[in-house]
């Protein structure tokens, strides 16, 4: 899991909710553990209702105009737009 958490907090941040389509999504890549383990890892960002700021401690560096400093947002054509939490 841990290779991933800063994926997972980008999708995060992005505005994906469905820890299943993340799951999915990190599958993908490579990822070998269970959709459950990707939900625990998630749902602090739930209780707190905003951006994750980092994999380590759900947060994750950013400027003041939010995004990450350093580097230009990512995105990906491959990524569904389906994310929604009605998939969790």
């Amino acid at each position: 899991m841990d290779s991933y958490k800063e994926y997972l907090v980008g999708r995060w941040n992005e505005g994906c909710r469905s820890a299943q389509q993340m799951y999915r999504e990190i599958k993908e890549q490579g990822y070998t553990g269970s959709s459950t383990a990707v939900g625990r890892f998630v749902a602090p960002f739930r209780a707190h209702k905003g951006k994750a700021r980092s994999a380590e401690v759900g947060r994750t560096r950013t400027g003041h105009d939010g995004q990450p400093r350093g580097g230009k947002e990512e995105t990906a054509s491959h990524r569904s737009a389906d994310c929604s939490l009605d998939d969790l």
